[in-house]
């Protein structure tokens, strides 16, 4: 065992395990219940790979149960990291209220039970946190997992896959709980109803709220393909369904005296489901569906005795609803064409045509790019151009060093941009760039969601601060004229490029945040081996920077993230044995 100051950054909060320690299985234990057992409150019970045959039990303490993804970042131990149930009993069961215990970056599978609990994760009283799990092949049971009393928690990056001869809701049964989860998966998932989600009422409110969680391919083989909400609320926000199936009625989403909120959502049904529906409510709140795209239910978009609010949809080959429905600034396909890009390949996104561009409810938040709300599950961005920083700042340059940085501008539009004219504008001559057009220079144009860089150069001639304005010009009609302003200092001394390095490090990137591009710099005393890369907080390989032997001194390394999801990202430097993680927030 080994006593350390652990540093988790999670996708739900960073929490710091101050002198924990630290129970590692099989080298300190041989079973992972032998270390759960003698784990104090906030210890860490580290597993490397490996199949374990468990079923295991977490009572009463606040613990962290994880594989080596907690601190190598790579995905590849949660799929190597494994608890089988062995067809005996379910995988885990967390109870009591004082568990807050941190599950972490596992595979739980072949877990079985025919009692009224989950076949793979039971959570009854207790407040866990689940991130990076796979939860697959589980079977029997009401369901998957099966929370009740669960109040309050954030679960992130869950795959819940292949459960089967579940009783209800073959992903996940809720009862009085308070439950948000955010990118996770469920598919293939079966039951005999709610193929995926099933939800009802106990001693308090039942609320399950899932941020861009993706429905695919499940199935009920009595009704309900996705979930049977009874007396509780289902938020939806981001979601995608698509190719469920249920048997009996058809619906995907049975509501009783309950609430469902979705938000920018695409539910998609098979074309061979010649039944299918939605939804079918009675007994209900009303029902309220915001900029969905709701595609081929043949029976009906939705089945209601109760009312239902449709506002900034877009139905698009269903069968007529039937209740009462109150279609708000929403587009059906008998009135024309939405013209989505490629529906027949499941591309539901808007081209430049479509008249549900600018057709949404004008009393609706607009759009992120400031325009009137449009319909359907994925606006139409229409403002071309988007320029990075407003400022770009070199670090303090020794006289005639010269130093070049990026400055990314993107085409966040639909149609190509084409860049009239880069120019320095007057003021210190030691900053600028390569101005366009020159003789000979083609016409410059960047194609939709792609982007163009601007170098930058600074070679200072005195010990001052200087800057200079650079301006672009474009056909975006809403913005013909952007600039940013360059500016940086000219000092007397030696580089820190000619200089050798005392020690390893990696400094903070700059700019940081950023919108596209940011610059890493790290440093080396001796010639090594140096692998720079980029992880998302899942701890997924985003993008290998820099590898190979260098030599000596200070190395700086831009980074384009064009195309990437706002959010934080991990830079990680590692040289020989040692390694340094730093950082980096994109924010488009």
């Amino acid at each position: 065992m080994l006593r350390v100051a652990l540093l988790l950054g999670g996708l739900l909060s960073v929490v710091m395990l101050a002198q924990a320690t630290v129970l590692n299985v099989p080298d300190d234990f041989h079973t992972i219940q032998a270390g759960i057992d003698a784990a104090e409150e906030g210890d860490t019970v580290l597993v490397a790979e490996g199949v374990y045959v468990e079923n295991l039990t977490i009572s009463d303490q606040t613990l962290t149960l994880a594989s080596r993804f907690l601190f190598e970042l790579d995905r590849q131990f949660i799929e190597e990291t494994i608890i089988d149930g062995d067809s005996t009993a379910t995988v885990l069961t967390l109870t009591g209220q004082d568990n807050r215990s941190l599950i972490f970056g596992l595979t739980i599978q072949n877990g079985y039970t025919q009692r009224a609990s989950g076949c793979g994760i039971t959570i009854n009283g207790a407040d866990p946190t689940l991130t990076s799990l796979v939860i697959k092949d589980n079977y029997y049971g009401p369901s998957a997992i099966f929370c009740v009393d669960v109040l309050d928690v954030e679960w992130n990056d869950l795959q819940i896959l292949d459960n089967r001869n579940c009783g209800n809701g073959g992903g996940l049964l809720t009862e009085a709980s308070r439950i948000t989860i955010s990118d996770a998966l469920f598919q293939g998932n079966q039951a005999n109803m709610a193929g995926a989600i099933y939800m009802i009422p106990g001693q308090r409110e039942n609320t399950l709220t899932l941020n861009r969680v993706s429905f695919i391919g499940n199935r009920a083989e009595m009704c309900e393909a996705v979930a049977e909400i009874i007396n509780s609320t289902l938020n939806l926000y981001d979601c995608i369904a698509r190719d469920n199936w249920g048997s009996g009625t058809g619906e995907w989403i049975r509501i009783s005296e309950s609430t469902l909120n979705a938000n920018r959502c695409l539910f998609v049904s098979s074309p061979d489901d010649l039944d299918a529906s939605l939804f079918r409510a009675h007994d209900s709140n009303m029902q309220l569906i915001n900029s969905c795209t709701i595609v081929g239910f043949s029976r009906a978009a939705f089945i209601s005795m109760d009312s239902v609010l449709v506002t900034n949809s877009i139905l698009y080959r269903n069968g007529a609803g039937q209740g009462t429905i109150d279609y708000r600034y929403t587009y059906n396909v008998e009135n024309g064409n939405p013209c989505f890009l490629d529906p027949d390949n499941g591309d539901y996104r808007l081209t430049a045509e479509s008249p549900c561009i600018d057709a949404g409810d004008p009393d609706s938040e607009r759009d992120p790019d400031g325009t009137r709300a449009d319909m359907g599950a994925f606006y139409f961005h229409q403002r071309d151009i988007q320029l990075e920083i407003e400022e770009l700042r070199f670090p303090p340059t020794p006289w005639h060093e010269l130093v070049s940085l990026p400055v990314t501008v993107r085409n966040i539009g639909g149609t190509p941009l084409e860049i009239t004219q880069i120019t320095n504008c007057e003021c210190a001559s030691c900053i600028g760039t390569r101005e366009f057009p020159q003789e000979g220079d083609e016409r410059l144009f960047i194609q939709p969601n792609s982007s163009y860089e601007i170098w930058v150069d600074f070679r200072p001639d005195s010990e001052a601060v200087m800057s200079r304005t650079i301006l672009i010009m474009s056909d975006d009609p809403d913005e013909p004229e952007i600039s940013f302003e360059a500016s940086g200092e000219g000092i007397t001394g030696v580089s820190e490029r000619f200089q050798t390095p005392l020690s390893f490090s990696l400094f903070p990137a700059f700019p940081n945040p950023f919108n596209s591009t940011t610059a890493i710099r790290y440093s080396l005393p001796s010639r090594s081996p140096v692998n720079l890369s980029v992880f998302d907080l899942t701890g997924r390989l985003v993008e290998v920077l820099d590898e190979g032997t260098l030599v000596h001194g200070v190395h700086t390394v831009p980074w384009n993230a064009e195309g990437l999801a706002s959010g934080v990202y991990l830079i990680r430097c590692s040289s020989s044995d040692k390694v340094a993680l730093t950082k980096v927030a994109l924010v488009r």
